[in-house]
């Protein structure tokens, strides 16, 4: 019979599957810190408190008629909520129009944040706007 010289050497299967399974865990842990990152908070509802404050509404209105005043381009306006991530709601009753944003909460933020723009507009031109914002942090 003969004996062992010291430890058996794993076998390269075993190896192998080891190396596997820290790459797939890796590959996991990656993932998960990649869609972790929530997309950017529009720039019309940064910096707002919480939504039922008093004068918060009234903060967010005169934030919108600030930035699309009355008689201003409706698709100026249209692209640039498009570009901070509202869509546009396809079941607002004409002449009214509306652009929504929901954002829920995830790991790296608690809050929950929604705002909506509701406008009409006569021949690419603003004549009325309107909106509300919500923003929970439990």
């Amino acid at each position: 019979m003969s004996e062992s010289n010291g430890p058996k050497k794993p076998p390269i299967a075993m190896a192998l599957g080891l190396v596997a399974l820290v790459a797939l865990v890796g590959a996991f842990a990656a993932r998960i810190w990649w869609f972790s990152e929530p997309p950017p908070v529009p720039d019309l509802l940064q910096g707002l408190g919480e939504s039922s404050a008093p004068g918060s509404q009234e903060a967010f209105l005169a934030r919108l008629d600030q930035r699309f005043p009355k008689g201003s381009s409706e698709s100026t306006m249209i692209a640039e909520l498009l570009r901070q991530g509202f869509k546009l709601r396809k079941d607002a009753r004409p002449p009214a129009h509306e652009a929504s944003y929901e954002l829920g909460a995830s790991i790296n933020d608690r809050c929950r944040r929604s705002g909506s723009v509701r406008w009409t507009a006569e021949s690419d031109r603003i004549s009325e706007i309107n909106g509300g914002y919500s923003q929970h942090c439990p």
